[in-house]
């Protein structure tokens, strides 16, 4: 299944007049509750009703940790980072997800976004004294995964430049076990000489490929070159409780125009190659 872009892009994206409207001078944090509990009778992903002033986004998701976990309960939180400079013209307005919680494993993971974050930014910023035309930089996310102890989370990346023909965006992601303290690689989800990325890389190709939508915009040679079994390809996955998610970014698979393209890869169809005991292939 492929979800086009023009649908993904009016929730996350955000125009370059907005994004000022946005902004405040100098530096500045909101933390706003994206609430994780632990719930046995609701395992799922949730909307809570919006409050507080315009900006405030609340959005509640429930994870349950399997029996023999030791993990407390813990919240994910969003503070809101804001950065304006007048010289050089530039701002940045970025939500930050971060876990809070007694156990001490909450702190790789936080750590993990900072960087994640820290990175983006400083890759945008111009240096001090540089000719360049205003820009700004927005980083929102959303949370794919939140159940038994890992946490999946997408990051889009917009960035705006003034006389630019059209915006830049991409994506990032951040996958998580707070189990073992450390990120997931895409390998780990994988039983040891699977093949699974040839696996994920023909349906990927064959789902693209079959989208009428967008066979203005691409062609075979295109889509071998970006959704080809390459790890760089496959960079951008997430955890989902109907499947693994792959995104590419926009110019990746076809043209910009198409905008970026998600294909989601239903468990069933990866069962034979998925390790045992992993919590989103159960679901």
């Amino acid at each position: 299944m492929i979800n086009m872009n023009s649908s993904k892009s009016a929730g996350t994206r955000t125009s370059f007049s907005n994004a000022v409207q946005r902004l405040r001078p100098g530096l500045c944090f909101s933390s706003l509750a994206l609430l994780i509990g632990i719930s046995a009778a609701d395992p799922g992903l949730h909307a809570a009703p919006v409050s507080g002033p315009p900006a405030a986004r609340v959005v509640s998701a429930h994870y349950q940790h399997p029996a023999s976990s030791d993990l407390p309960e813990s919240r994910i939180l969003s503070r809101r980072m804001v950065e304006r400079s007048d010289d050089p013209p530039f701002s940045v307005d970025a939500d930050v997800p971060y876990l809070e919680g007694p156990e001490p494993r909450v702190q790789p993971f936080n750590r993990s976004v900072e960087k994640l974050i820290q990175g983006e930014i400083e890759r945008f910023r111009p240096q001090e004294g540089m000719a360049v035309p205003e820009s700004s930089l927005d980083i929102t996310f959303q949370i794919r995964f939140a159940r038994e102890g890992l946490i999946s989370l997408l990051f889009e990346v917009f960035r705006v430049h003034v006389g630019a023909a059209h915006p830049v965006s991409h994506s990032r992601v951040l996958n998580f076990d707070l189990r073992q303290g450390k990120p997931l690689s895409l390998s780990s989800l994988f039983r040891p000489e699977s093949g699974y990325l040839r696996a994920i890389a023909v349906y990927a190709m064959n789902e693209l490929e079959g989208q009428a939508a967008l066979q203005p915009y691409t062609d075979r040679a295109w889509l071998e070159k970006g959704a080809g079994p390459r790890m760089e390809n496959y960079r951008n996955w997430t955890l989902t409780p109907e499947g693994l998610e792959i995104t590419f970014d926009p110019y990746q698979v076809a043209a910009y125009v198409a905008g970026s393209q998600t294909v989601l890869i239903p468990w069933e169809i990866l069962k034979g190659l998925i390790r045992p005991g992993l919590p989103a292939r159960n679901r």
